[in-house]
């Protein structure tokens, strides 16, 4: 059990708070406009005295324009006008005067403008230096780019500079939302992807986290709670990632990649309350389902909507929404309670440090606040608190499923005991059977008619013998309580002998039956038990499973100290399934269940094999037969 503090995490959750208000909330020291201005290697920020107009006119992007009818504002300039409609066109101005003796710049200068509400085109000196969206042929706004325009150093001049922004506002909102800065371009733009590192790493690391409870859920057998705790995850992660200027790696049109936004934003109400009904053992009920098509619907809109109206409009639905994703989840959390809190513990601490966090990430998103960044906080300390939670489950479910195995295993041991127990005594009857037939068969005068079946009923009750006491064998295999005996004999006997007894035992003899034993009348050093158990029920496998026309190669090669055994055949092979569970007791061949056999055939063979520190391969597939090969080091057990 992980020991837990309140005081502890309430800390945690304030520290992160304030960090992320630290982060957005730097002030920095602002030139007016009009200042005199001597060295253009110092960073540049122009936050006062800007001259803005509504209307447009494309003579003021000139040097030297009428300003009567100019009013002076200060930048930051965004949001919702209280006390005019600035949809349409307007203009911002800013005037650079530069020293008789300014210092030149070392470096080429940018002008970083930040994100411009929603179209622009930015003029040094009456020359177009960059712009942003477009409203012709189509209207295609841009309200998240990052704005870094280079400045050509051949228009600086000497006195008076002007820096022109045509503004173009779709919607309410209108304006600038930083302080327009000028410097080093190169530096601009460093520092503004490093500012965006934090929220980059966090995203990645959603997405690992949502694949690592993915893969979980699918070897666990499909876990609800994992599946939806997944995809929650993962689109928290595409989310954080989406909301930077890494968009513009995966979307040439920031129309598509704010459509994308927003549906990946939109179902994550859904896969949380899904994640809880399924970790709380719960049924989903009509008003859930009501939710979730209401957000199916509002999700597949998206892709019609091609204005600021109908965005602004779909997230203020989406935003009334949420007290509703809020209700259901406090109904599933709050239904017993008690029983259910050692599986909320940490969740509900999670949702103390997310929820204010989404709300601000909602405000942000209507513009009516700027607090970039602490949504990443929020979802990492409630992803993280989840991850536990989870965790301590999927290693309480682990060690419950490693007692049920062990359970298993004992009680199979108990079975194969119980099962042997009868096996002797049913081997010694037929013992004392076969004695009684051996007698009658050898006092009785017999038909040449008889003597076939004579021999075949012999063939059977040594063959039922021999079964037993592989049963025998392989729980003593299995409980290391057989020690192998080494001595030195002739390997091409020994698979004659093997062979004659399959054929005789099926009455099958069969001329498509090829042994090569190289080099021939080998001698090796090994367990003779052991490889005669081995070579007879790889023979016996190749012809039960096989038709008569089949061929079958036996194959025997010695080499520098080991030799290697392979019987292969060309009938109907196997399949993935059958392939991984060929060496498990009890389990047959899937093409016939009408085959005689104790389905340990081959679990023998593998623990024969075993003991004698070899190794067993299969080449298999289906309709291209399979092939067995057995690898042992001569004279080691």
């Amino acid at each position: 059990m992980i020991g837990f503090s309140y005081k502890r995490f309430n800390s945690i959750l304030l520290f992160a708070i304030a960090f992320s208000l630290f982060l957005v909330g730097n002030d920095i020291k602002a030139e007016s406009c009009g200042s005199l201005i001597y060295d253009l290697n110092s960073d540049l920020h122009f936050s006062n005295a800007w001259q803005f107009r509504k209307g447009d006119n494309l003579d003021w992007k000139e040097l030297s324009v009428e300003e009567s009818f100019w009013v002076s504002r200060n930048i930051p300039d965004y949001g919702i006008s209280k006390t005019e409609n600035i949809s349409g066109y307007h203009w911002y101005r800013c005037k650079i005067v530069l020293a008789e003796n300014f210092i030149q710049p070392k470096k080429p200068l940018g002008l970083h403008l930040g994100k411009v509400r929603d179209i622009d085109e930015t003029y040094f000196n009456g020359v177009l230096i960059g712009k942003t969206g477009s409203i012709v042929p189509n209207m295609e706004p841009d309200f998240h780019k990052e704005r870094i325009y280079s400045i050509p150093s051949q228009l600086w001049q000497m006195g008076d500079n002007v820096i022109a922004i045509r503004v173009y506002a779709s919607g309410y909102q209108q304006g600038l939302k930083l302080v327009p800065h000028i410097g080093a371009e190169e530096t601009l733009i460093r520092k503004q992807y490093s500012s965006e590192n934090l929220a980059i790493g966090f995203g990645y690391l959603f997405i690992l986290m949502g694949i690592y409870f993915l893969t979980g859920a699918f070897i666990r057998g499909l876990r609800g709670e994992n599946i939806f705790f997944g995809l929650f995850s993962i689109s928290i992660g595409l989310y954080t990632l989406i909301r930077t200027q890494y968009r513009y790696e995966f979307f040439t049109s920031f129309v598509n990649s704010y459509t994308f936004e927003l549906m990946i934003l939109y179902p994550l109400p859904a896969f949380f309350i899904n994640f809880l009904i399924f970790h709380l053992d719960a049924k989903r009920n009509l008003f859930v389902i009501a939710y979730e098509v209401f957000l199916a619907i509002l999700c597949l809109s998206v892709p019609f909507i091609k204005s600021t109206y109908g965005w602004n409009l779909s997230i203020s639905l989406f935003n009334y929404s949420l007290p509703v994703a809020m209700g259901i989840s406090i109904f599933y959390i709050s239904k017993d309670f008690r029983q259910n809190l050692p599986k909320l513990r940490f969740i509900l601490i999670g949702l103390v440090g997310l929820l204010p966090t989404i709300l601000i990430d909602s405000l942000t998103a209507l513009e009516i606040l700027s607090l970039d960044g602490t949504i990443y906080f929020g979802f990492f300390f409630f992803l993280v608190l989840i991850s536990v939670q989870l965790s301590e489950e999927m290693v309480a479910s682990l060690q419950k499923y490693i007692e049920m195995e062990s359970e298993l295993i004992r009680m199979e041991k108990i079975k194969t005991g119980f099962l042997l127990n009868i096996s002797n005594e049913f081997k010694t009857g037929i013992e004392k059977i076969s004695t009684v037939f051996g007698k009658m068969k050898t006092s009785s005068s017999q038909a040449k008619s008889d003597k076939k079946s004579w021999e075949s009923l012999d063939a059977h009750l040594h063959n039922t013998i021999a079964m037993i006491d592989e049963a025998v064998l392989l729980r003593k295999l299995e409980n290391k309580e057989y020690f192998p005996e080494l001595s030195t004999f002739e390997i091409t006997t020994l698979i004659q002998q093997c062979l004659d007894y399959t054929e005789k035992r099926l009455e099958q003899k069969r001329k498509t039956t090829h042994i090569s034993v190289q080099p021939k009348s080998a001698m090796i050093q090994s367990d003779m038990h052991l490889m005669t158990v081995i070579a007879r029920n790889l023979i016996d496998n190749a012809y039960i499973y096989t038709d008569k026309s089949v061929r079958v190669d036996i194959e025997f090669q010695i080499s520098p100290g080991k030799f290697t055994f392979s019987v292969s055949d060309e009938g109907l092979g196997m399949n993935h399934f059958e392939q991984e569970n060929l060496f498990k007791k009890f389990i047959r061949g899937q093409k016939n269940d009408s085959i005689p056999g104790a389905g340990i055939g081959l679990t023998l063979v593998k623990a024969a094999v075993d003991c004698l520190n070899g190794e067993i391969r299969v080449k298999s597939s289906e309709g291209m037969g399979a092939m067995f090969v057995v690898t042992i080091p001569q004279g080691k057990s």
